[in-house]
């Protein structure tokens, strides 16, 4: 064997114990570059405020989700909100202030 060339010399694999990540896919390396059970982030879920965490190597992947909202109101107001806290402006309820307006007019009359 020469050992003045790397590739004629017997390479014994030391993987590192902690995952190499990137964007799409987590693996164990080498010292030597080679990389070994390279897989793609899966598992977990994504929401409007969290990336989906990869149930093998713990990182975040992926995008966002859009915020769900959903149509709320109280007794003067109506917005949406989603359940992550995010809402649009309140705005007031006409037809509940258009019978507040007749309610006070017909007290006018009497």
């Amino acid at each position: 064997i020469d050992a003045s060339n790397s590739h004629d010399v017997p390479h014994e694999h030391s993987w590192d114990t902690e995952w190499t990540i990137d964007a799409e896919k987590h693996w164990h390396e080498c010292e030597c570059g080679e990389k070994d059970s390279e897989a793609v982030h899966a598992g977990g879920t994504a929401t409007c405020t969290a990336k989906a965490v990869c149930e093998t190597c713990g990182s975040e992947y992926g995008e966002l989700l859009e915020h769900a909202f959903e149509a709320k109101k109280d007794a003067t107001h109506h917005w949406t909100e989603c359940a992550c806290g995010e809402a649009t402006e309140k705005v007031e309820n006409v037809k509940e202030a258009v019978e507040g307006v007749k309610d006070a007019l017909k007290g006018l009359k009497e």
